[in-house]
Parts: C-alpha cells; sequence; structure tokens
C-alpha cells in the first residue's frame, strides 16, 4: 500500500513522463489500491485530469464515475470537490449542461457542509 506522501513524489517526479507511462501508474494504483484511501482518490482524480487534458471527456468521465458514486465511502480531502467539479467540465465539454450542473452543485453541497462542520466549535458538536 502506498502512503500519500509516496503517491505524491511519484506522480511529480512523472510529471513529464509520456502520457501513456502515466497512465500506467495510475491504473496500476487503481487496480492495487482497494481500499478506499486518499491515494486512490488522488490517483482516479489525477488519472481523469490526464484524460480531460487530451481533450477525451468521456474517458475522464468514465474514470471519475465510480468514484463520484462512492465518494462517501472516503475520508474527506478537499480534493474529493475537485473530483466533482472535474467531472461537471468534462460532462460539460460533452454538452451535458444540465449533468454539469448537477456535479458541480454537488461539490459546492460538499464545501458548503465542510465549511458549516469545520467552522462549529466541537464543545457544541459534542453537546448535541
Amino acid at each position: 500500500m502506498m502512503s500519500y506522501e509516496e503517491f505524491t513524489q511519484k506522480e511529480a517526479a512523472l510529471e513529464s513522463a509520456p502520457q501513456a507511462e502515466r497512465e500506467a501508474f495510475y491504473a496500476e494504483i487503481l487496480e492495487k489500491e482497494t481500499t478506499k484511501t486518499d491515494v486512490r482518490m488522488m490517483a482516479y482524480f489525477h488519472a481523469a485530469l490526464l484524460h480531460y487534458r487530451e481533450g477525451d471527456f468521456r474517458a475522464a468521465r468514465e474514470i471519475l464515475e465510480p468514484f463520484v458514486i462512492d465518494y462517501q465511502s472516503y475520508a474527506y480531502r478537499p480534493e474529493i470537490i475537485a473530483c466533482f467539479n472535474l467531472m461537471g467540465v468534462a460532462v460539460y465539454c460533452e454538452r451535458s449542461y444540465a449533468l454539469a450542473r448537477f456535479y458541480i452543485h454537488e461539490g459546492l453541497k460538499i464545501a458548503r457542509k465542510t465549511t458549516r462542520s469545520a467552522a462549529i466549535p466541537t464543545s457544541t458538536i459534542t453537546s448535541l
């Protein structure tokens, strides 16, 4: 199992590598990391981003779909919102405007929910 720090280091090292090598790296993580970790989530995001930047919006969407369906099983990280935004932009580029609004709205809801819960003092939460 790869740590988040190891992932970011390897990902940075592969930044200028050929696309096929980066795709293989993300695919390997998604295959081997079966638990719902930060590393798995970031592999979804970066693999989809890679295809998005190449203009392959359908591939980006297909990569992110399993994650956005099951995102609540993952620990919260701000990158979850980035996944929803990327999904929204990818479907927007495919001219699915209503679906794009849905994904971007879901990302906003997650952001608002997390911001609100972060603003509530711990003593208030424990007294509820």
